[in-house]
């Protein structure tokens, strides 16, 4: 892919069915008796693996109440916190859907987190210390390559937001797709749907949300308007003692490889250029700042640190 994508790829109104590639999804999903289906991800879908995480209580006493709590515990990665919300999703489902599981990638074909008897579900997962209520959000992203990055630089801001409304769009279509394929493996109707949890990882208890359809982001800061979605708390202690994370516990293969730019959202990189960290920064403002925007912040201060080096402008 050429540093020149974006220009490309970038197609104007006329050329990019919007209609067609829309921002989320709130239909219902069919069998289809002529849709082909590829063995490797008919295989996927009809697989059934446990979660590697226990659920030892549910109650509805939620730990997130209106207020951010600091915690202790700090993850590596986005993919960490990430990991355990999917785990803690797909055994709670579990308990009464032995089919549920969550979906491995297949090539390319990864387009929704998990599969139910009903649903092809999507899991958001966000840490109850995040500090500013407009960052409390469930978010839908995708990924941004180093080289989109560098070309995109010096572009407009209307031309950058087009092209990631595009990309964005897409990306809902080929979930779409993706749960169209579900839908006639299992030969049976499958909505589609978000869990959203909200994580305090220090004494391992999540906040669980069901909200019908897909949405490219949800508020969880209000928690009147959360309300109706709230599933219940459940209490998730990891494998092999208190760990701060899956891969830690042995219950799931680490990172093969070392945090990149593509584990950054877009949303999150354009607010720091906008912000100028990108260009002068200070190892403790970029954590600052990084911090403010979601649970990303580890992987964002170690991506800018490791760019701008030991170059701490005297701080």
């Amino acid at each position: 892919m050429s540093a020149s994508r974006p220009e490309s790829a970038f197609r104007e109104d006329a050329f990019f069915d919007a209609t067609k590639h829309p921002r989320g999804y709130h239909g219902k999903f069919t069998p289809s008796g002529s849709r082909k289906v590829t063995p490797d991800v008919h295989t996927e879908i009809k697989a059934r693996r446990a979660s590697p995480v226990s659920i030892v209580s549910v109650n509805r006493q939620p730990e997130y109440t209106g207020e951010a709590k600091a915690v202790k515990t700090t993850f590596g990665s986005k993919k960490e916190s990430g990991d355990i919300g999917e785990a803690v999703v797909a055994a709670y489902i579990q308990q009464s859907d032995p089919s549920a599981h969550l979906i491995a990638p297949v090539g390319t074909w990864k387009a929704v987190d998990g599969i139910s008897k009903n649903e092809a579900f999507d899991v958001k997962t966000g840490l109850i210390s995040v500090g500013q209520m407009g960052n409390r959000h469930w978010r839908f992203t995708f990924d941004t390559k180093d080289n989109e990055l560098e070309a995109l630089a010096g572009k407009s801001a209307d031309f950058k937001a087009k092209y990631n409304e595009q990309k964005m769009r897409a990306a809902v279509t080929r979930k779409i797709e993706a749960a169209k394929d579900v839908a006639t493996v299992l030969n049976r109707q499958i909505n589609p749907a978000v869990w959203g949890v909200i994580l305090n990882p220090d004494n391992q208890r999540a906040d669980l949300y069901h909200i019908p359809g897909w949405h490219t982001r949800t508020a969880w800061g209000n928690v009147d308007a959360m309300r109706p979605y709230y599933v219940g708390t459940v209490n998730y202690p990891l494998p092999a003692g208190k760990k701060r994370s899956l891969a830690e516990a042995g219950a799931i293969t680490p990172r093969s490889k070392p945090i990149t730019w593509d584990d950054v959202p877009a949303w999150a990189i354009d607010q720091m250029r906008t912000a100028d960290l990108l260009n002068e920064c200070t190892r403790r403002i970029v954590y600052e700042y990084a911090k403010t925007l979601d649970s990303m912040y580890w992987d964002t201060f170690t991506l800018l640190v490791k760019e701008f080096g030991d170059n701490e402008h005297g701080h």
